[in-house]
């Protein structure tokens, strides 16, 4: 038996993602399946300005 990977592209929603994925593994033909969700430049880019400007608020409890 040998392992090989695959590299599917498919938009869908978070829910039917998860179904195919469960009909996948239930096919018995792969041993796991991983998803990345992509996600646009600009979507980044906020969520690393939020993200940013949330982390500087944020004091330690052990530093002064």
């Amino acid at each position: 038996m040998t392992n090989g990977d695959a590299v599917v592209l498919i938009e869908a929603t978070e829910k039917h993602m998860v179904e195919i994925q469960m009909i996948i593994m239930s096919s018995g033909a792969f041993s796991s399946v991983f998803i990345e969700e992509l996600i646009s430049t600009k979507a980044q880019t906020s969520a690393m300005k939020s993200g940013g400007a949330k982390a500087a608020k944020y004091k330690a409890p052990n530093k002064k």
